[in-house]
């Protein structure tokens, strides 16, 4: 992807980036927000709003003509994009039982398992 933006804006991969960092971490900043924000003002609303205003960013980042404002676009929809999961998981695990959700494991956490 970064050497097609790049080419499109005439900069370097390096320059381009700024796409792609933009929306890590405003998606994983922004994701801590989202579970308050759920308990305050409704987890469906907020679910909604979030994946609203991502569409919105990223329908806007397909019109934009500079790599700032594409850049600009990417960070505002990694900031909603994350806006789902808190309030998912916040409705989701209260009604299921462990055995349905299932415990974390990463290949830290579970050394025996294949990872292949």
């Amino acid at each position: 992807m970064l050497p097609q933006v790049a080419h499109e804006f005439g900069v370097t991969p390096g320059g381009a980036s700024i796409v792609v960092t933009g929306f890590a971490i405003s998606y994983g900043l922004c994701q801590i927000f989202y579970g308050p924000l759920g308990e305050r003002f409704g987890k469906y609303r907020i679910i909604v709003i979030a994946t609203l205003f991502s569409a919105l960013g990223v329908a806007a980042a397909a019109f934009a003509d500079t790599l700032p404002m594409l850049g600009l676009c990417r960070l505002a929809s990694g900031a909603h994009r994350r806006g789902d999961h808190p309030p998912v998981d916040g409705l989701y695990r209260p009604t299921s039982s462990r055995t349905r959700t299932g415990r974390p494991c990463s290949p830290a956490s579970c050394p025996g398992r294949s990872w292949a």
